[in-house]
Formats: structure tokens, C-alpha cells, sequence
């Protein structure tokens, strides 16, 4: 398998959101605590413009740590920058 090349600043990514607190529903916004890094130093956002909707979420349920998986964010690099 070949990368795709370099993410562009107009490309959506994905950022599964496991914690209640990364997003609002009520006001359908994605908090900034979603996209900080863990104690690690650690994120983890997904390529997305080759997925179905469908896809995306079958993805986002595979947390191997079992993690239950509330909704997705989906924005473009230059929106998170």
C-alpha cells in the first residue's frame, strides 16, 4: 500500500470522540479538549475523504481498548491548525 501523499490544509480528518466531554450535542460543536493531546503526547485524527459514513463508524467502533465510541468529529487540517 502507497501513502496518499501530504495531508492538505483543505483536507477533513477525522477525531473519534470516546469522552462525552469532547463534544456538545446540544450545540453540535466539537470541544477543543478533543484535539489536545494526552499525557503522552499522543492524538489520534484518520484521513477521512475516502470513507463512507458507513465506513468511518464500523472504523471508530474497533477501539481495541473497548472504548465506546460517542460520535465523530470531522474537520479540515486548516480548521484545527
Amino acid at each position: 500500500m502507497s501513502w496518499p501523499g501530504p495531508v492538505t490544509p483543505e483536507e477533513p480528518l477525522a477525531r473519534f470522540l470516546y469522552s462525552s466531554n469532547w463534544f456538545s450535542r446540544q450545540n453540535n460543536i466539537v470541544r477543543q479538549a478533543a484535539f489536545l493531546p494526552d499525557r503522552q503526547r499522543r492524538l489520534s485524527v484518520f484521513r477521512s475523504s475516502e470513507l463512507t459514513e458507513t465506513a468511518l463508524w464500523q472504523f471508530g467502533n474497533q477501539d481495541p481498548s473497548g472504548r465506546n465510541l460517542h460520535d465523530a468529529g470531522i474537520g479540515t487540517v486548516e480548521a484545527v491548525e
